[in-house]
C-alpha cells in the first residue's frame, strides 16, 4: 500500500490540472460570446470559479479513480514505454476537450468558436499531466 500513495497526490494534481484546463478553455473562447444569455468568466467573475468547481472540479475528483486511477495502474504494471502512455494520456486529453467543448459551447454559434482551442488545451493537460505522474513515480521510488 506504501507504493501507491503517491496517486492520492496524482489525484490532487488531477483535479487541478481538468479546472485549470476548463478555465483556460473559458478564457480563450468564452470570452468570444457577449450575448447576456450566457454567464461565463466575463459576465460572473469570481463567482464563475465557484462554477467551475461545482461542474467541473468535483466531477473531475469522481472521475479519476474510476477511470484515470486503474488505467494509471494498468500503465504502471504492463505498459514500459513511456511515450505510449503519454500519446494515450493526449489523446484523452484532446478527445475531453472536444467534449468539453461541445457540451459547454455547442449552444453558442455565430461567435467563430473554434474546437481546436479546447482540444489543444486539454491535449496540453493531458501531457501534463502523464509527466507529472511519471515524476512522481520516480520520486515515490527514490524516496522508499
Amino acid at each position: 500500500m506504501k507504493e501507491y500513495k503517491h496517486y492520492l497526490f496524482i489525484w490532487v494534481i488531477f483535479a487541478a490540472l481538468v479546472s485549470t484546463g476548463a478555465l483556460a478553455v473559458e478564457m480563450t473562447e468564452g470570452y468570444k460570446i457577449t450575448t447576456t444569455e450566457y454567464f461565463g468568466l466575463r459576465n460572473l467573475g469570481l463567482p464563475y470559479l465557484i462554477v467551475i468547481a461545482i461542474t467541473v472540479t468535483l466531477p473531475s475528483i469522481a472521475v479519476y479513480p474510476i477511470i484515470f486511477l486503474p488505467l494509471s495502474l494498468l500503465f504502471h504494471r504492463w505498459m514500459k514505454s513511456k511515450w505510449i502512455q503519454h500519446i494515450i494520456m493526449i489523446v484523452i486529453g484532446a478527445s475531453f476537450g472536444a467534449w468539453f467543448f461541445y457540451e459547454q459551447y455547442s449552444h453558442y454559434s455565430g461567435y467563430e468558436l473554434q474546437v481546436k482551442s479546447s482540444v489543444i488545451i486539454f491535449a496540453f493537460i493531458g501531457l501534463i499531466y502523464s509527466l507529472m505522474e511519471r515524476l512522481i513515480k520516480k520520486s515515490a521510488k527514490l524516496a522508499s
